[in-house]
């Protein structure tokens, strides 16, 4: 498979990333989801501090990902892999942030 370099901005930061090429479509999408929660966090909740928001929204997308893997290990590979890339994209990005 052929290996992409891309950027992704997440809570207005840049993240350079290396993904398969057949994953940009996911990961664009899951940077764009995780920046629409952010929103809602800010505007909802009044929450100032984004590293907050993003641990927020990580343990709510950990939480859906255990639930969805409780419900149904029925998933079909395309889900599981979405679920993974997104899983994965929120640790390179949680990391990136950590240090």
């Amino acid at each position: 498979m052929q290996e992409l370099s891309i950027k992704v901005s997440v809570a207005e930061r840049q993240y350079p990333l290396k993904i398969q090429a057949s994953d940009e479509e996911n990961v664009r999408k899951a940077a764009w989801k995780v920046n629409e929660r952010l929103k809602e966090y800010v505007e909802k909740y009044a929450v100032s501090d984004r590293q907050d928001a993003l641990a927020m929204i990580a343990l709510e997308f950990a939480t859906e990902y255990f639930s969805e893997l409780e419900k149904g290990a029925g998933l079909d590979p395309a889900a599981k892999s979405l679920i993974q890339s997104i899983e994965d994209q929120l640790d390179q990005i949680l990391k990136s942030t950590q240090g």
